[in-house]
């Protein structure tokens, strides 16, 4: 995965590897990212201290292979807090 940052530190932009695929078979995509995003902020896999209490507005899948994450305020620690802990699971419905 590679990623960007805004010149003002608020918005991360991940671009996925390509050919990725889930056990299934099916390919990995940015959807699934911010699906699993909004499942542990506002769906079942919300708890109390999680996700939700990071300073993160949105998670939009801007094509199947990069996603965007805007923060507000910066968030200097982001990439060991929210990115590289998050556990993605797959978007339900689409296997």
């Amino acid at each position: 995965m590679v990623y960007e940052v805004s010149p003002d530190g608020t918005t991360w932009r991940f671009t996925l590897h390509d050919g990725v695929k889930w056990q299934d078979g099916q390919p990995f995509t940015a959807d699934d990212v911010a699906f699993t995003w909004s499942y542990m902020t506002s769906g079942p896999g919300k708890v109390s201290g999680g996700y939700s209490s990071l300073p993160v507005k949105s998670v939009v899948a801007e094509s199947p292979t990069v996603v965007v994450f805007h923060a507000d305020p910066v968030h200097a620690p982001f990439l060991r807090r929210v990115a590289a802990p998050l556990s993605t699971l797959p978007t339900p419905g689409v296997r």
